[in-house]
């Protein structure tokens, strides 16, 4: 039920609802009735707030036993309705998993039924948004996605969904930004304070439902952003951050041709990416900012950290073999005479190296040490890439860490899927 026209206290003052016993005739102490309210929004004022929502839990004493109210807002609720010894259940709204239909035969299936690693990253890059696999669901039912032109039916869903959603796509280019930075950096930010750069709380930014508030564990109101790839897509293409404007979001061809059986994919692939990955982390932070390796990589599995001036880099390719394991260069006191001057010889480098172990399903701790004695000095700071799981108690040397199946989400966000086709072809978990 949704409530429409007139405004609230002309409905409150002559709506008078039929009595569900009087509607359905039937004995209602032998009925489990749920009633559903939802999208309650735009209610004035936080008296008139309370009072909707008593008079709505009054009606489970008219014969409705559960009463439901679905809201954008959660603060809003909770700062608004007065105290009171009725249960309160705060139910959070997840992202949408993809839905099953009715065949012609009446019998479920599921909406989307290509399990292949593309099949699932186009319903994943949706978000969970009930929209946008709505739309995704039209424009690719009857087709065969390996001879369809997967790249024209995403900027088909894109454009559909800005149209529905011109309140989340055609606001200021700094709340656009603040909100993909957010998506990368994940900052921890409390419910009820407005992010800065746009004015709006995460509860006001996750109203359309493309934008997620992920609450923290540990800390209570406190919680991090997520937002849909083709959220950020949209968003990206009006930013002045050359190299999030340049990215190539549209890179489903590509992708076709990785989870192709007659084409392996290639390992090469997945390093490009990680380090194109790593440039655009460098330019969703302000240039010279000081920052932490565990604010740069927010969901790898680190021990130790390392305080650093923000440089915003570009890809470049070695002519030369260049060996990452040296001493030559680190010294115990470095002298800087100002934040631009050039440091020919930097004290501490950042090195990754990407493995594929095949064959087995845990990266051992004897492999972690090998691979980090290989590519890097005892002071460097050293992250492995693999697309193996971890048992759990490995530990992991100072001033290093690991990103791998069991932080794999969380390390790429919204950037996950693709991550792991690159690295494996054989799609995410």
């Amino acid at each position: 039920m949704t409530l429409l026209g007139g405004s609230l206290t002309d409905i409150l003052n002559t709506y008078q609802p039929p009595h569900p016993e009087t509607s359905e005739k039937k004995d209602l102490s032998q009925q489990t009735i749920i009633l559903v309210v939802d999208g309650l929004h735009n209610l004035p004022d936080d008296l008139q707030f309370n009072g909707t929502l008593a008079e709505l839990a009054n009606l489970s004493h008219g014969g409705f036993r559960l009463v439901c109210v679905t809201s954008a807002f959660r603060d809003r609720i909770e700062t608004a309705l007065k105290p009171s010894r009725r249960l309160r259940i705060y139910l959070p709204i997840e992202p949408l998993n993809p839905p099953t239909i009715r065949d012609e035969h009446g019998n479920s299936i599921a909406a989307f039924h290509d399990k292949t690693p593309l099949g699932q990253l186009l319903v994943r890059d949706c978000g969970g948004h009930g929209r946008a696999l709505e739309i995704l669901w039209n424009l690719i039912k009857g087709k065969d996605l390996k001879s369809t032109n997967l790249k024209e039916i995403m900027h088909d869903l894109k454009a559909k969904l800005t149209s529905y959603y011109p309140m989340v796509f055609r606001v200021r280019t700094e709340e656009k930004e603040a909100i993909v930075r957010a998506a990368f950096v994940h900052p921890l930010l409390y419910a009820s304070d407005p992010l800065s750069g746009t004015g709006k709380t995460p509860d006001e930014l996750c109203a359309p439902g493309l934008v997620w508030f992920e609450e923290d564990e540990t800390a209570t109101g406190y919680g991090r952003l997520k937002v849909a790839y083709i959220c950020i897509w949209a968003m990206a293409n009006s930013l002045r951050d050359p190299i999030l404007r340049n990215w190539s979001f549209d890179d489903y061809s590509t992708l076709l041709e990785k989870v192709n059986e007659a084409i392996k994919p290639s390992w090469e692939e997945f390093k490009r990416f990680n380090i194109r990955f790593r440039c655009l982390k460098s330019q969703i932070f302000e240039k010279g900012k000081l920052l932490t390796l565990t604010e740069l990589h927010y969901g790898a599995k680190i021990t130790g950290d390392i305080a650093f001036r923000n440089r915003h880099l570009t890809p470049s390719k070695a002519i030369h073999h260049t060996d990452t394991h040296t001493n030559i260069c680190n010294k115990t006191q470095w002298l800087v005479t100002s934040l631009e001057a050039p440091i020919l010889q930097s004290p501490v480098n950042e090195v990754h190296q990407y493995k594929l172990y095949s064959g087995q399903r845990n990266i051992r701790e004897a492999e972690y040490q090998k691979e980090r004695q290989k590519a890097a000095s005892s002071t460097d700071f050293f992250i492995l890439y693999t697309t193996q799981e971890h048992s759990g108690n490995i530990s992991l040397p100072q001033n290093s860490a690991l990103v791998c199946q069991d932080n794999w989400d969380r390390y790429y966000g919204s950037f996950a899927g693709r991550a792991f086709i690159y690295g494996s072809g054989v799609g995410g978990k």
